[in-house]
């Protein structure tokens, strides 16, 4: 509104039209603090995964090296010699299998001193007449070899990256969903205050 010569000389000020306020949107709304704290719990659960991975392998170690020793106690390795040949015509590994034990005859002698003579997992190759090692059970029967130290390891190793995949996946999948929710919510929350003030808007315009 252009004030008036009236208005100019007796120094009244021109009225002007009200402008339209709308309330500021709080700074910190419900679902936002609800979002933060979401992304806190997120984070917590990132720095988590790691840990909880080392646990899983440690126990997985534990149980693992507790059962190689466990057959360490209840098994024992005598000499024997071979009666075939390993890895040749009449071995029963065939050549080039890139096995590294074969069930082969051996004899060895037992704790009576009576010789016997058996079928047995022995380490590949060998020839007849060569010494080897058997491995026996607590009756005397041959049996495998327990696993070496390295298969806890690994049993450890493939724990610990099972977890940590699967920890990973997890929070990954929690951090999308709960992204989505929030975009959603604030669309919404969009579309309620413009709803509100956008006609005021409009009929001030």
């Amino acid at each position: 509104m252009e004030p008036t010569g009236d208005d100019r000389i007796h120094g009244t000020p021109p009225q002007l039209a009200e402008p339209v306020v709308c309330p500021p949107p709080p700074l910190r709304s419900r679902r936002h603090r609800v979002h933060a704290v979401l992304l806190g719990l997120l984070v917590v659960a990132v720095s988590a995964v790691p840990a909880i991975a080392f646990l899983l392998a440690h126990a997985q170690y534990s149980q693992s090296e507790a059962e190689r020793q466990a057959e360490l106690a209840r098994r024992h390795q005598v000499s024997a010699v071979l009666q075939q040949d390993i890895g040749g015509v009449d071995s029963l590994l065939p050549l080039g299998s890139g096995g590294t034990s074969v069930d082969a005859r051996v004899s060895w002698t037992q704790a009576d001193g009576s010789l016997r003579t058996a079928v047995a997992p022995v380490p590949a190759p060998g020839s007849s007449g060569e010494t080897t090692t058997v491995w026996l059970d607590e009756a005397g029967n041959p049996v495998e070899e327990p696993a070496p130290p390295s298969r806890a390891v690994l049993d450890a190793a493939a724990v610990a990256v099972a977890a940590l995949l699967c920890g990973g996946a997890a929070v990954l999948i929690l951090y999308a969903t709960e992204q989505k929710l929030f975009m959603r919510s604030r669309q919404r929350a969009w579309t309620r205050d413009w709803d509100r003030i956008g006609p005021t808007w409009t009929a001030a315009a």
